[in-house]
């Protein structure tokens, strides 16, 4: 297992003073399964719904403790007007930036007051801000990550939240040995230190 890190470059997480938490491998709350790779062997998740209405936003950081196979490639935002076309923060899946997201911006930006107030057509309540972290799978058959920690500022307090989200990227190999088994993708977790001790 390894923490990597992506710094201002390219569950629902609401406006609010937060307290660091240990970032360390936790039983995962949601678990994306057997994402089937491209040839670039890109994969990506959706981590977070930031809402802090009518505020200035900057997404700082996201790390994530992934296996040694796998590359941290960055993480997008979409917010305003885009995110009522996309249909939400889209899980995981193959490539990055993910497709569904029609425009993208690098972390590290100022997201303005405006973006974070802009209520869509039909919606009750201004969009969230969604932040996407990509990955490469390096080498290998299949590579995982669980937990993402996502830093952000909201006027000048800074918040930390981490998203408890798993995923099993893999080749076209691995398709069978999930169908026979059950538990293969936390199997996958397991052999890479992805899952506390307890849940061995």
């Amino acid at each position: 297992m390894v923490l990597v890190v992506a710094v201002m470059a390219a569950g629902t997480l609401t406006w609010r003073a937060t307290r660091p938490e240990p970032f360390r491998v936790a039983a995962p709350e949601v678990l994306f399964g057997g994402i089937a790779m491209k040839d670039d062997h890109k994969f990506h998740m959706g981590v977070a719904e930031i809402q802090a209405h009518g505020k200035d936003v900057t997404v700082l950081e996201v790390t994530a403790l992934a296996s040694d196979n796998v590359e941290l490639l960055g993480a997008v935002t979409s917010y305003g007007p885009d995110v009522a076309t996309q249909g939400g923060p889209g899980g995981g899946g193959s490539a990055f930036p993910p497709k569904y997201m029609n425009t993208v911006h690098p972390i590290g930006e100022v997201i303005p007051a405006s973006a974070t107030s802009y209520v869509p057509k039909r919606w009750d309540h201004p969009a969230p801000i969604i932040v996407s972290a990509g990955f490469r799978l390096m080498s290998g058959h299949s590579g995982g990550v669980n937990g993402v920690r996502i830093v952000y500022k909201v006027g000048n307090r800074q918040h930390t939240e981490i998203a408890r989200f798993a995923a099993v990227a893999c080749d076209k190999t691995c398709d069978k040995a999930a169908k026979n088994d059950s538990d293969y993708y936390e199997k996958v977790l397991r052999a890479h230190g992805l899952l506390p001790a307890d849940e061995d």
